[in-house]
């Protein structure tokens, strides 16, 4: 099936498993790239459109663009300006939240 003006390769759920909400995804054909997931759920029909794809690591290509669509409608659409793989990250991002120490849960 073409999509944007490309070949992509259409993949749907098997017609048995009625409870699972995907309704398709699209991979391109030449890059073998995630390039759509729609959903169908309660709220309508979800859409993600999933672009600009870079190379963030040796082997890992992510999309740097993501448009969500409900309905037809946009609801959100998101662009990376910059991503670090592997970064440092202080221990005390992980530490419990001062407003929950020694508090009973």
């Amino acid at each position: 099936m073409n999509h944007l003006g490309k070949p992509h390769l259409r993949l749907v759920p098997k017609p048995d498993e009625k409870l699972n909400p995907l309704e398709a995804a699209l991979f391109d054909e030449d890059t073998q790239l995630l390039s759509r997931v729609t959903w169908v759920t309660r709220g309508g029909r979800v859409t993600f459109e999933f672009s600009d794809y870079r190379s963030v690591a040796e082997t890992v290509m992510l999309p740097h663009r993501v448009r969500v669509e409900r309905n037809g409608g946009l609801v959100e659409e998101v662009e990376v300006e910059a991503l670090e793989v592997n970064g440092e990250l202080a221990e005390s991002l992980f530490a419990e939240p001062q407003m929950l120490r020694g508090k009973n849960r």
